[in-house]
């Protein structure tokens, strides 16, 4: 089984500051993912990133929680996140886990 987890950071990639609530961007994400998924998780966490021009940010972050979607999937969600949340990255971790059956 394949886990995957993307980091998106709620600030805005021009301003450098979160322009849209956390509550709006839970929304965003769950609109985006709900279109293409049949579950997925998402959690509230506190994000430090480097932006290309090497200033340096803290940010609230979501991170949603993935199993089994396919890579061209993934690659469309991030795209599409980018977009409505005018990120300039979306970080995507991914590794094989353990299934147990009950």
């Amino acid at each position: 089984m394949v886990k995957t987890k993307l980091y998106v950071g709620l600030n805005d990639k021009d301003t450098k500051s979160q322009e849209i609530s956390t509550l709006n961007a839970y929304k965003v994400l769950g609109n985006i993912l709900g279109a293409e998924l049949d579950g997925y998780t998402i959690t509230e966490s506190t994000g430090f990133y480097k932006h290309a021009d090497g200033s340096f940010t803290t940010e609230v972050s979501l991170v949603v929680e993935l199993l089994n979607v396919p890579q061209q999937t993934i690659l469309g969600l991030i795209h599409n996140i980018k977009i409505a949340l005018n990120q300039e990255c979306v970080l995507m971790e991914q590794h094989n886990v353990l299934q147990d059956y009950v």
